[in-house]
């Protein structure tokens, strides 16, 4: 049967060779492609030690490849958890049950060199995999020797479902790979409707002054999936964008502003800040700038900055703008770019970028020991006149929309969302108050000890926990729907006095960030407490803030609590537990606190993008081992 080959391109080189039966969203059709159709018969014999060996051959697959091109198939190293699909297989061929392994597969040039490379879940000593599936890890299939030809347009790196588009960054090639024009993130405008409450009908259009800033006026709710009474939907899946339904910006599209910044600060040398002009068709002109110096102790300098004259690509020293203080401690300075006129898409005085840089490092601070003691209940948790829940161990967070499948749902079936605390020692020494406990969940138990210190001003709080969910624990962490690989977070929760409605801090924002998305310059922030909460289509963790150092929440009267940190940490206050998103359906079902939830993170997992695109790296992950963190709380 004659088959229409297609082709899809690649940043450096023109593909002669593809996968059958995918035309992603970048492919073009063209005569005289080769189609990888055919099966391939992969054996995996044992070897000595229990080892596998991969025996690889074509099968059928008459003129499958260009000449001398050959295939190769590679076992990974460990194991991977059997699923019921695997073992329905197996039982039904009545064949061995080995572990299912990883199979790493590569389409060779005939030099030898890899051409492509996909991963397969294999749970069986026969392998079988068509030509049209072989290269599954890649949207782009294979590729020939040659000189590129055409360019690339990446369909989809990111997706903006809730709270998303983790890694970024990481993603980000545009500007370093070869014919790697553009792309797009999925999507820009979120598809929320506006919806009377009271009726269930959508407000139309007539509803102007119904919301601001992404929050509904009352008596309205931004509906998605089952809203209108329909029984088959997807819920809130897929109503994603960068910007809200009321076109406000979501965090995410600050994020994306930093890193296509026109203007970037390369580094500092002796000779100054180094700028560079990242556009590729004109100059700076149509933007201006301001210096910003950010010192830890408080101080905010500023000046105005004189762009210097480049052309696209150009970098250029331009002096240091200050003196840099040396006894404020850690300094950050950021230039903020805006539009110097008018232009078509924004006015005058439009901020365009922030780029960063840090001068000095953090200072070495060491609290003074005061002479008193530390005051605790019977159950070894602290009491302080501004806090009515003590500081305790958290190790979960509302799922985010990219979280709902089976990663939450072994977090909740797991235990995380309800930690039962047993207190195991309270000791004294002179006024430090030492308190051993174990928190209690599904799949073991985790040890955590505080630290109770008197210093001048306060009190000073070192925490260390100790999570493991190893064997023996492995086999009921797979009862769970899965092995446990990692934990939201870890970190301390508590609850404040009512009253507390500003808060402050010296760290990255303003806007929400999170350790894989945090692009933002570190500098002095102010929001009010109502106002941190990211209003996502349907409720979840958000509003987080990522490489905090220290941070107020303050009264009308400058009454309040300081935080300072041992050093930037993951900090989220909001009005509403972990567990309150988790269980509404829509933001007008939250009733806030009165007093604030305070969550202060050793280890935040990233956000990645998991349900239409790539969980978040590894090294945004939290592993079992032994955290440590550290704060002193002080009385404004």
């Amino acid at each position: 049967m004659s088959r229409d080959p297609l082709i899809a391109l690649r940043p450096r080189e023109a593909p002669e060779v593809t996968s059958w039966g995918r035309l992603p969203m970048n492919a073009v059709r063209r005569p005289g492609a080769v189609s990888l159709d055919g099966d391939w018969r992969f054996r995996l014999p044992p070897a000595r030690e229990g080892a596998l060996q991969v025996d690889c051959r074509v099968r059928d697959a008459d003129g499958a490849l260009p000449a001398r091109w050959y295939v190769t198939g590679e076992p990974e190293g460990h194991l991977l958890a059997r699923d019921a699909e695997s073992d329905r297989v197996n039982a039904e061929e009545e064949r061995e049950r080995p572990e299912p392994y990883g199979l790493t597969v590569r389409l060779h040039r005939a030099d030898g060199t890899v051409a492509d490379t996909s991963h397969h879940r294999v749970g069986f000593r026969d392998v079988e995999i068509a030509g049209r599936d072989l290269l599954n890890g890649s949207d782009h299939g294979a590729h020939h020797d040659g000189e590129r030809t055409r360019p690339l347009i990446q369909c989809e790196y990111s997706h903006a479902m809730g709270n998303s588009n983790g890694t970024p960054a990481d993603h980000w090639a545009i500007e370093a790979t070869p014919g790697l024009q553009g792309g797009f993130i999925r999507e820009f405008w979120d598809h929320g409707i506006l919806q009377r409450v009271s009726n269930g009908r959508p407000a139309g259009r007539a509803d102007a002054g119904l919301y601001d800033n992404a929050v509904a006026a009352p008596g309205h709710r931004w509906a998605y999936g089952g809203d209108f009474g329909e029984t088959i939907h997807d819920g809130a899946f897929i109503a994603d964008g960068v910007v809200f339904p009321d076109r406000t910006p979501q965090p995410v599209l600050y994020e994306h502003r930093e890193l296509t910044a026109p203007v970037r600060i390369e580094c500092f040398r002796h000779e100054g800040i180094v700028l560079s002009n990242h556009q590729r068709f004109r100059g700076l002109d149509w933007l201006s700038g301001e210096w910003e110096l950010s010192l830890a102790d408080g101080r905010t300098l500023s000046a105005p900055a004189e762009l210097p004259d480049l052309r696209p690509g150009e970098t250029a020293a331009v002096p240091l703008p200050f003196a840099v203080p040396r006894d404020g401690g850690e300094a950050w300075l950021t230039l903020r770019v805006s539009t110097a006129e008018d232009v078509p898409w924004a006015a005058r005085g439009t901020e365009v970028c922030v780029p960063r840089i840090r001068l000095l490092g953090p200072a070495v601070l060491e609290d003074v020991p005061a002479d008193r003691s530390v005051e605790v209940d019977g159950e070894g948790l602290l009491i302080h006149p501004l806090l009515t829940a003590a500081p305790a161990l958290s190790l979960w967070r509302a799922p985010t929309d990219d979280e709902l499948g089976g990663m939450a749902q072994r977090r909740r079936a797991g235990g995380l969302d309800s930690l039962v605390r047993k207190v195991v020692s309270v000791r004294r020494d002179g006024g430090r108050v030492t308190v051993h406990a174990e928190y209690a969940w599904t799949v073991g138990v985790v040890r955590h000890r505080q630290v109770f210190t008197p210093v001048a001003g306060g009190v000073r709080v070192d925490e260390e926990a100790e999570l493991s969910w190893g064997s023996p624990l492995v086999e009921r962490s797979r009862e769970l729907g899965g092995e446990f690989e990692d934990v939201a977070r870890v970190g301390t929760v508590f609850g404040t006095a009512p009253g507390l409605e500003l808060l402050e801090w010296f760290g990255q924002g303003p806007w929400a960030s999170y350790p894989d998305r945090s692009a933002g310059a570190p500098g002095h922030h102010s929001v009010l407490v109502d106002e941190l909460f990211t209003s996502c289509l349907r409720p979840q963790a958000s509003g987080g803030r990522h490489g905090v150092r220290r941070f107020t929440l303050s009264a009308p009267d400058a009454t309040g609590l300081a935080v300072v940190l041992d050093e930037p940490r993951q900090v989220s206050v909001t009005r509403h537990r972990a567990q309150d998103p988790a269980a509404a359906s829509h933001h007008g079902e939250l009733v806030p606190l009165p007093g604030c939830v305070v969550h202060i993170d050793a280890e935040h997992r990233g956000l990645g993008t998991a349900s239409l695109g790539p969980d978040t790296s590894p090294r945004y992950r939290i592993p079992p081992g032994v955290h440590r963190w550290s704060r002193t709380l002080r009385v404004l």
